[in-house]
């Protein structure tokens, strides 16, 4: 048992298709025209594209560091440097201090103690 309804649903459903085919050959075209146009292709030329695309998955890539890397640990190495620059930059005060504590006020132990400090700086 068919009904009218039935086969205008049908009807209706077969139309939508074909609308849908007609835009998606259409938007075909386009797409094609685009790529014709982006190589500097003649859009009257024809072209065909492989629709089966093979992955490959047997790239290697090599494991050496790039020059920015390189870049970034020398830059590293050098704000190191600085740092310790900085920090060690108090020592002549310290320096200073004892030399000045040592001649005014120390007796011969402190003397002999202040003086093997002293070689032990770098």
């Amino acid at each position: 048992m068919v009904k009218a309804t039935d086969v205008s649903k049908v009807q209706l459903q077969m139309e939508q298709l074909n609308t849908q085919k007609d835009q998606i050959t259409s938007k075909y075209k386009q797409v094609m025209n685009a790529l014709k146009f982006t190589m500097g292709i003649s859009i009257n030329q024809n072209i065909e594209i492989e629709t089966k695309i093979e992955f490959q998955n047997n790239i290697e890539y090599s494991k050496s560091t790039t020059i920015d890397i390189q870049l970034v640990e020398t830059q590293k190495r050098l704000l190191k440097s600085e740092l310790n620059t900085l920090q060690f930059s108090k020592l002549p005060s310290l320096y200073w201090f004892s030399a000045f504590w040592l001649g005014a006020f120390a007796d011969d132990d402190d003397k002999k103690r202040v003086c093997r400090f002293r070689r032990a700086l770098p």
